[in-house]
Order: C-alpha cells, then structure tokens, then sequence
C-alpha cells in the first residue's frame, strides 16, 4: 500500500493507494473498523469487486481506476454527492469522446448504450 498526505481538508483527510485489492469498498470498511473515519482509496486491481446490490463487478488490471470515498456524513448528503458525481463524470468524459455519453441513473455512464463507468 502506497499511503499519500493530501492536503487536509473536512473529509477527504487520507489517500491509500493499493496495486492490489478484493474491494474497496470493503477496504473503506476495514479502515472504519479500525477509526478511520475519512479517506480515499484506489486499487489498479479488484478481485472480488461488487456493484449496487452486491453484484459481482470485473475489475481488471488494465488502466482503469477502481476508487471509494469514505467519510462520515448524513444520507441525504450521500445521495447529492452520488448524483452530483454522476453528472461530473459524464460531463468530464464528454470533453474525451466524439459522441455524447448517457447517464442510466443512478450511477453509471453509458458510451454507445455500454457502460463505462458505475459511480
């Protein structure tokens, strides 16, 4: 595990970077068992990666990002973050791509009715 000091702020406090995981989702989990409350962690790899209800995510090691934020917060705050994130991940891959991406609500980024992303 690579662990970076990011400038401190409310939420974002820590970054962990692993080359290798089964979740990180669970790996947030593990952090919180042990007090920590807020962080950031990305794995180049995720062996036993889960989407929305537990559906099993591919999570291979070939470029892509596989990446959980944790902090304490309330819900309705967690659902504003989810549909914000969303937004800004379609608008940031609409500046990369010739045709527009599509937003299946209400987390992932569709490019040619495919998904690319899941937030």
């Amino acid at each position: 595990m690579k662990n970076y000091n990011l400038k401190k702020t409310k939420y974002w406090k820590n970054f962990y970077h692993f080359n290798q995981l089964e979740s990180t989702n669970t790996e947030a989990e593990n952090f919180i068992k042990k007090g920590i409350s807020n962080g950031i962690i990305i794995t180049d790899l995720q062996t036993k990666g889960r989407g929305r209800n537990n559906k099993q995510w591919e999570s291979p090691n070939s470029g892509n990002i596989y990446t959980t934020f944790f902090a304490k917060i309330n819900h309705l705050t967690a659902s504003t973050i989810s549909k914000r994130t969303v937004i800004a991940t379609q608008q940031t891959v609409n500046q990369f791509i010739k045709t527009n991406s599509k937003i299946k609500w209400p987390n992932d980024i569709l490019v040619n009715n495919k998904k690319i992303s899941g937030i």
